[in-house]
């Protein structure tokens, strides 16, 4: 099979497979995920797939170079990366996972990472079992290979927060909490503490809150 060239640096972010960890590990899945790349050209790529929270962009194993762990670049030309069930737009500050289309609904999963009481910055955790033999990361790019060392070594703990987001008369909206969801449908306020007492409403848990905006949303759309 004829070698592939990639020609990507950097990607953006993927999406924890667990809403809610109090431990994540550096990579956002468990294990590396059978994905497919589509760039806004037409160009597509099949590879096991993974996201580097610590580095911040999409990686992969080179099959067709002695199994080397690598990134992604061209970040401003892929559109969107998919897995067998789920969809994520590629952005520069991380992964945005499409999880409704009528009406819209996705997630932004912005990773924070914790170096023992200090915070680190972006990102998150140690190295995953299935990929403590790598020793380093090329990064391909127009302007040649460079090798980046992996500390599979440290153990980084930290969350992810999750960033919804929705659109109300055209305009993008994002919301983490109750009080900011409140915020954006006011006239429904007493509406969403009835169903949030009732329904007991976690916010940490992307398909409660997905039950709660279709709620909402039917409710300011025929009324």
């Amino acid at each position: 099979m004829k070698r592939i060239y990639l020609l990507f640096i950097s990607l953006a972010a993927l999406s924890a497979i667990s809403f809610a960890q109090d431990k994540q590990k550096r990579f956002f899945f468990n294990e590396f995920q059978p994905s497919t790349v589509y760039y806004k050209d037409g160009r597509t790529f099949t590879v096991d797939a993974n996201y580097d929270l610590i580095s911040g962009s999409f990686v992969f194993i080179d099959n067709n170079d002695n199994n080397q762990l690598k990134m992604f670049g061209e970040q401003d030309k892929i559109g969107c990366l998919k897995t067998d069930s789920r969809t994520f737009y590629v952005t520069r500050f991380g992964p945005t996972e499409i999880i409704q289309t009528n009406p819209d609904f996705l997630i932004f999963y912005n990773p924070r990472i914790f170096e023992g009481k200090k915070d680190a910055g972006y990102g998150t955790t140690s190295s995953a079992g299935a990929i403590r033999t790598y020793g380093s990361i090329a990064d391909f790019g127009t302007g040649g290979t460079s090798v980046h060392s992996l500390n599979t070594n440290q153990d980084w703990i930290g969350t992810i927060d999750h960033v919804y987001k929705i659109h109300i008369d055209g305009k993008e909206k994002r919301f983490e909490t109750q009080k900011q969801f409140m915020k954006l449908f006011p006239k429904q306020k007493d509406e969403i503490l009835k169903y949030i007492t009732e329904k007991n409403i976690n916010f940490n848990t992307s398909s409660q809150v997905l039950d709660l905006y279709n709620h909402i949303y039917q409710l300011t759309n025929h009324n």
